[in-house]
């Protein structure tokens, strides 16, 4: 009940977001929900296959609320320029093997195993919705490319390191309390 309402009631009040839902007949319920709660800029996701991302696999529906207005929309890997591939290319495994996945895609600079390519593309696609919604890129493309070069560059693994080590810091202090 949490993963349903636990957006439309963050006390963060976000401004914008990228919100999956599995079911297809939630989307315009949540876009105007978040609209009516305040939040300027959002994409209300659903893959396909009910996925609460977007799909590397094929279509996705997308409810864009940009200025107040809520608007529908399909869109495919091939809308941000990438390939789409198999769901079951893109499954996890244990959290160990996940971690180790995550640490290879973000950590291998612009020499990303081909094996790994149905995972950057998946993650490309999730973030450069993100990227969209904060203003950060103009389209879709972009967004793909912005978030590309910040996984070749090592950025986005500087940028977990120091979400860890703040983290730590804070977990630090919790405890000294």
């Amino acid at each position: 009940m949490f993963n349903v309402l636990g957006p439309l009631i963050n006390p963060a009040r976000p401004r914008g977001m990228v919100l999956g839902v599995a079911e297809r007949e939630l989307g315009s319920t949540f876009a105007h929900s978040l609209q009516e709660g305040g939040v300027q800029r959002a994409f209300v996701v659903c893959g396909a296959e009910g996925l609460d991302e977007i799909s590397c696999a094929g279509d996705t529906h997308v409810w864009e609320l940009n200025n107040g207005v809520v608007t529908e929309r399909l869109v495919h890997p091939r809308d941000f320029g990438l390939h789409a591939h198999p769901l079951a290319s893109v499954a996890g495994g244990t959290p160990g093997q996940n971690a180790e996945t995550f640490k290879a895609l973000l950590r291998s600079g612009s020499d990303i195993p081909e094996r790994l390519t149905p995972v950057l593309e998946f993650v490309l696609l999730n973030a450069a919705a993100l990227l969209v919604v904060a203003g950060i890129a103009e389209d879709l493309k972009d967004g793909v490319a912005k978030a590309r070069e910040s996984i070749t560059s090592g950025k986005a693994w500087n940028a977990l390191e120091q979400f860890r080590d703040a983290g730590l810091e804070a977990a630090k202090k919790a405890h000294a309390v």
